[in-house]
């Protein structure tokens, strides 16, 4: 129920903190593979640029979970 709550935040940080897991990186790129690391504990650094054969993560899905991330949008909280 945490990871719902954590992944679908809305609002603004000072009305939920969940939101603030959003601040944590400024990339699409870094967002994407910190959530595959703490959700999937799979490290997806080198799969950004390759696709080795032994792993279980491709190209395709690393810039997939990070087309995700591009849906974000974030506005001025005018305080």
């Amino acid at each position: 129920m945490w990871t719902r709550e954590l992944l679908t935040a809305q609002d603004n940080l000072h009305a939920n903190g969940a939101v603030g897991y959003f601040f944590i990186d400024e990339q699409v790129e870094d967002l994407a593979e910190t959530t595959a690391r703490v959700f999937l504990g799979a490290r997806m650094q080198c799969t950004r640029c390759h696709h080795h054969p032994q792993e279980a993560w491709s190209l395709e899905d690393y810039w997939g979970l990070a087309v995700f991330f591009t849906q974000l949008a974030s506005k001025e909280s005018g305080t």
